[in-house]
């Protein structure tokens, strides 16, 4: 396993978030393997999220580039995408 980096309260206020949902059908271990690719940090916000019952989960980095990339793969669209933009926030 990669090594857990833990953050501040102030440094969380810092970093660039954004919301995803978790499709059900992907086992935990991808989910969790993606996070660490990219060092994200994560909270669960609903087990039975908005978009169809799957699990809705804030991920958050301090760099907003590697967030977009993440989210990029994450939605298998390009880092530039505006979609990709619009869903992230500090």
């Amino acid at each position: 396993m990669g090594k857990i980096v833990r953050i501040t309260d102030y440094q969380y206020k810092k970093s660039w978030k954004s919301e995803i949902d978790v499709v059900s059908d992907c086992p935990i271990y991808h989910f969790l393997r993606w996070i660490e690719k990219y060092g994200l940090g994560h909270n669960l916000i609903e087990v039975d999220g908005p978009g169809g019952g799957n699990p809705c989960f804030e991920i958050y980095h301090m760099d907003k580039n590697v967030l977009r990339a993440a989210l990029s793969e994450h939605h298998q669209t390009q880092a530039g995408d505006p979609f990709i933009d619009e869903s992230i926030y500090q």
